[in-house]
């Protein structure tokens, strides 16, 4: 990779152990966050997820913030059977709920819904979301005739500002965290690496050379950062 690191600005939180990874493999990543996420579980929502907690569910997250906040507010294991996304929201699930609650796991929203409508006839599903969910969801539940509540648990708020140092990529995690980052930077000549195909998809409306868009092939940022050094090995070659 040379002996110069590769720079990098993470939009997001990464795990102290992913950066020191990563910096062992000649990669320095600089972490500034463009969104923050606000729980916005009210006393009315608490008490509504906990009288939830008492039925037998099929419900969906597509947010590890999802997850968390909804725990949160849990007094009891509950019984429903999860549909979510893989990664990080699926590492939340599996480490409050046992894996046989899975009941479709997908690595984006729009697969994931396809499972949920091939499966699912006459259901009801409960989608633990925040205030700017993606609509993927919703829109294939709802043209198949599926119930869908959803049930709104955090609030995204953008933290858009200026970036004056130089990169040779930019990770991005959210399409919220790329309106916040390009609200307010030019579109620069780099290396833009998403999580997954939402995020992606967001990215695209901003670059124009989709080439210089990366895909993470899971929706973890340790999968970003394998790929980033697989990217920037191949350019030293």
């Amino acid at each position: 990779m040379g002996n110069k690191p590769v720079r990098i600005l993470s939009t997001g939180e990464i795990r102290r152990d992913t950066l020191r990874y990563a910096y062992e493999q000649g990669i320095k990543i600089t972490v500034d966050p463009f969104i923050r996420i606000l729980p916005s579980a009210g006393q009315a929502t608490m008490a509504y997820i906990r009288e939830l907690s008492g039925k037998k569910l099929k419900v969906i997250f597509t947010s590890k913030h999802a997850v968390r906040t909804v725990i949160s507010c849990l007094e009891q294991v509950p019984e429903w059977e999860i549909c979510c996304i893989s990664g990080a929201t699926k590492e939340e699930i599996c480490s409050f709920w046992k894996a046989e609650v899975l009941l479709a796991t997908a690595d984006n929203g729009t697969d994931l819904a396809t499972q949920i409508v091939s499966g699912g006839k006459n259901e009801k599903y409960i989608f633990f979301c925040g205030d700017r969910r993606m609509n993927d969801i919703p829109e294939q539940l709802r043209l198949h005739h599926l119930d869908l509540e959803e049930v709104i648990v955090y609030q995204t708020v953008g933290l858009p500002h200026r970036i004056d140092n130089v990169y040779d990529a930019i990770f991005f995690y959210s399409p919220s965290a790329v309106e916040s980052y390009f609200s307010v930077n030019p579109v620069m000549d780099l290396v833009c690496f998403s999580i997954g195909s939402t995020t992606t998809r967001t990215l695209k409306k901003y670059i124009k050379e989709h080439n210089r868009i990366i895909t993470a092939l899971h929706p973890d940022k340790k999968s970003m950062v394998e790929m980033a050094i697989s990217y920037f090995d191949k350019q030293t070659e």
